[in-house]
């Protein structure tokens, strides 16, 4: 139950912080920090599977960013953490296949397998926490409506709205459907292992329960295919020169003459 409750309050929590005004990074058009976000992403995926000097160098301006972020370090890291396991599945097997020396640092020597699987860890690490960053800065209805006049479908939208709204709707019957099998089983504080299949139909059934009670309540609302209102977005100077700022110090730190001069000296 306490796992249950705690990632309720996980999905919760970053929403929760985007709602404060206060933070001058909440107050930015969500438009600019989607583009921002964008940005980087596709400078942090641009690296090679030999480039780690220029991911440090980014990692830089992701560790600035979060100085002004009212999330605890925690919370980020350990959403990060979930993403980590199917990095390392999908490049651990880098370190065995290619063996051949890069470089040599404090008399350790780096095979480019090893390099390849570190570049990897690193590029789930920052694109994930930029990600994340976005979801504690602005709210989910701004961002919908922001991706709306980026063009993006709007089919997509909806279904990143209704998901978001109904996980808490699903881990809200998880959690009833947990505590009555517990209370059931002798007050134990784990579902036993034969019981598991049960609790999980009687989940999905009641799932697809909720889910048609749900959509009728929408559609008795006047639910039409979209689910969010037109939003006034206005750019402002602050808007226009954080997306010029953030823009210049990321393509600087991917393609500044810092990082290739140190990635000379290292790799050549």
């Amino acid at each position: 139950m306490s796992n249950i409750l705690k990632s309720i309050n996980q999905v919760e929590n970053l929403q929760g912080y985007a709602e404060d005004k206060r933070n001058p990074l909440n107050r930015l058009n969500p438009i600019v920090k989607i583009l921002v976000v964008l940005i980087y992403v596709l400078a942090v995926v641009s690296c090679n599977r030999e480039e780690l000097l220029p991911l440090i160098m980014l990692s830089a301006a992701l560790i600035f960013l979060f100085s002004f972020l009212d999330v605890p370090a925690r919370e980020i890291f350990l959403r990060v953490l979930i993403a980590l396991p199917f990095a390392a599945l999908a490049s651990v097997w880098n370190i065995f296949v290619n063996r051949e020396v890069l470089f040599t640092l404090f008399n350790i020597n780096f095979s480019a397998g090893v390099v390849s699987f570190l570049v990897v860890i690193v590029k789930t690490i920052l694109s994930v926490s930029m990600i994340l960053a976005l979801s504690a800065t602005t709210k989910l209805t701004d961002l919908s409506f922001a991706l709306k006049k980026l063009r993006v479908p709007e089919i997509l939208i909806t279904q990143l709205l209704l998901t978001y709204k109904y996980l808490l709707i699903l881990f809200d019957e998880a959690f009833s459907i947990s505590t009555a099998a517990i209370l059931r089983s002798g007050n134990r504080k784990m579902i036993k292992m034969k019981d598991v299949g049960v609790v999980v139909g009687t989940l999905l059934l009641k799932s697809i329960a909720r889910a048609e009670r749900v959509y009728n309540a929408m559609k008795l609302r006047g639910f039409k295919g979209y689910y969010f209102n037109d939003i006034s977005l206005k750019f402002c100077v602050s808007d226009v020169c954080y997306l010029f700022f953030a823009a210049c110090v990321i393509v600087m730190l991917r393609y500044g003459s810092m990082a290739v001069k140190i990635e000379e000296y290292f790799f050549k």
